[in-house]
């Protein structure tokens, strides 16, 4: 396969570097020209645009789980608003005032003609008509055309580029174009910061007359159940209930002391037996008694200051959880404020501060030499298109054609009877050999030794010193060019007749007029032929010839 193509782009090598050497040359002569109607200089202006906590943080919760980089998209957004109309009418506006009020009219060139002129009947054969546009518009269509931004790879840089005609205008413009959007963005900073800036101050107030109300129903709760202090009134709840526990157990001791005693009197008055200390015992019995009833009447008070304080201890924790429900409401409020108030101070940093998440790195340079077009780049890229544009026909007339261009056709209908491809090369070193004689060159040498083990190997039944007929197939009859390889040939291998003379090589008609294959049986036939001119069918019907009539040979003379 390699050997197919490898001789079919030989055969074709003329064709190819003819195609190759137009293209090349019109690529040079139209670059030429370009360059001296309308060199392009390109002007380039770097630009970081680090973005914001606030835009990192919207970006990662806008996209979420997905494959899109934050930088991209921030580097986008910043592409597209450069872009827009209004950064590039400001742009020329900066342009305009830098050049004293109106920017340098330039006479328009060949080329500007003819674009202009081709632009006018795209329209009209498009929308039937076409409309003029305005000065402005056509700067601002210009210069959106001029302009190309290129994001750099896992970073937060613009490169700006600006093409234009003069150095200096280029230059000029890229730098204008950078200071219009980052003068179009502080402005739109500045706005939506003071209309986030009212949103906020309109949210504050309402937080704070919320937080106002807060404070108001906590009062209003402390006041109806007369608690101002949680935690001072558990406190006293908490004294008071144990005081009151200690004076309830001191009132249960006294009473069991009292009925203690009660009962010994009631065993001394029954034992007594003298009047007087009876009578005196019995007083003494009612004395107790009575103090025993005014110590229960004093348990039962000090019982039910216990049980009070321990209601109102429960009570407390009611009036707890409704305290905590605000306090907890004026917390959240009072959170939400900071929060608030902290949001303003950093747009109020902001909307003072210099805008820092745009600005220029590298201010754009006249450029020395033009971007475009590069005569040698271009000249070069034509040679090399031309090349391939010839070889697509080639290639299709080799896939559907039915010539027979190379040797490896050739074998396809004469198989092993194929003999190696008379190049030119092997021609002219053929030429010298028989002109200068003495050593024959290698590649003559290795040329004829595959000569001979064919002849030898397909041929075998024919005498080595018998005659070798040649003969042509195509419209090319001229054999005297693979006579004489082939006499090179046979005198390299030093074939000779039995009377020492050299081998007989003899040129005979051309194919299509030898009607009789019969007076070749007992005598090698080489065939030769040139690339194209015979086809496949003609290759094998006389391969089919030759194996019933004569011994032929094929061979493909470049």
């Amino acid at each position: 396969m390699l050997t197919h193509y490898r001789e079919l782009l030989d055969h074709f090598r003329t064709s190819i570097l003819l195609g190759a050497l137009a293209s090349g040359l019109v690529a040079c002569a139209l670059s030429a020209f370009l360059l001296r109607e309308m060199p392009l200089y390109e002007s380039t202006v770097i630009l970081n645009m680090q973005p914001s906590e606030e835009e990192l943080r919207f970006n990662a919760g806008f996209l979420g789980v997905s494959q899109f980089n934050p930088a991209t998209i921030i580097a986008q957004t910043h592409t597209e608003n450069l872009l827009a109309r209004p950064v590039m009418t400001r742009a020329i506006e900066l342009v305009i005032e830098q050049s004293g009020g109106s920017l340098p009219v330039e006479q328009p060139t060949t080329y500007d003609r003819i674009r202009e002129e081709v632009s006018r009947w795209v329209h009209v054969l498009n929308f039937g008509y076409f409309e003029q546009q305005s000065e402005m518009d056509i700067y601002v269509s210009n210069l959106r055309q001029a302009t190309k931004i290129d994001i750099v790879e896992g970073s937060y840089i613009l490169r700006l580029s600006v093409t234009y005609k003069k150095p200096v205008v280029a230059a000029r413009l890229a730098n204008a174009l950078a200071h219009a959007y980052i003068e179009q963005a502080q402005i739109r900073l500045q706005q939506e910061a003071g209309a986030v800036d009212r949103a906020l101050a309109t949210v504050v107030d309402q937080t704070q007359t919320r937080l106002q109300q807060l404070h108001e129903n906590r009062r209003d709760i402390a006041r109806d159940l007369g608690v101002t202090s949680i935690e001072a009134e558990r406190g006293y709840l908490l004294d008071n209930r144990s005081a009151a526990r200690t004076a309830l157990q001191e009132a249960e001791i006294t009473l069991i002391q009292q009925r203690t005693r009660l009962e010994e009197l009631r065993s001394a008055v029954g034992r007594e037996s003298d009047a007087e200390i009876a009578r005196q015992l019995r007083q003494n019995l009612v004395e107790v008694r009575a103090s025993i009833a005014g110590s229960e009447a004093r348990q039962a008070q000090r019982h039910q200051n216990f049980s009070d304080v321990e209601r109102a201890l429960r009570s407390l924790d009611s009036v707890e959880r409704a305290f905590e429900k605000v306090d907890q409401q004026i917390a959240e409020t009072e959170a939400d404020l900071a929060d608030l108030q902290e949001s303003r101070i950093r747009i109020e940093l902001a909307r003072k501060a210099t805008l820092s998440q745009v600005r220029i790195v590298a201010g754009a340079k006249p450029a020395v030499y033009p971007s475009s077009p590069r005569v040698m780049t271009n000249t070069i890229v034509g040679f090399v298109l031309g090349g391939l544009l010839v070889l697509i026909p080639i290639a299709a007339m080799d896939v559907l054609g039915n010539r027979v261009r190379t040797s490896e056709d050739l074998r396809g209908s004469f198989g092993a009877r194929t003999l190696p491809t008379l190049t030119k090369r092997l021609q002219k070193q053929a030429q010298h050999y028989l002109r200068e004689g003495g050593e024959p060159p290698r590649l003559l040498r290795n040329f004829a030794d595959q000569i001979g083990q064919r002849l030898a190997s397909e041929t075998p039944q024919i005498r080595p010193d018998g005659a070798l007929n040649v003969t042509s197939m195509g419209i090319s009859t001229d054999l005297s060019v693979p006579v004489e390889a082939l006499q090179a040939v046979f005198d390299a291998l030093d074939r000779r007749t039995a009377s020492g003379d050299r081998l007989p090589i003899v040129p005979v008609t051309a194919v299509s007029r030898i009607a009789d294959w019969s007076g070749f049986s007992q005598s090698r036939v080489i065939v030769t032929m040139r690339p194209g001119e015979a086809l496949r069918s003609e290759t094998e019907s006389l391969s089919r010839l030759g194996n019933s009539n004569a011994p032929v040979l094929a061979m493909m003379v470049a």
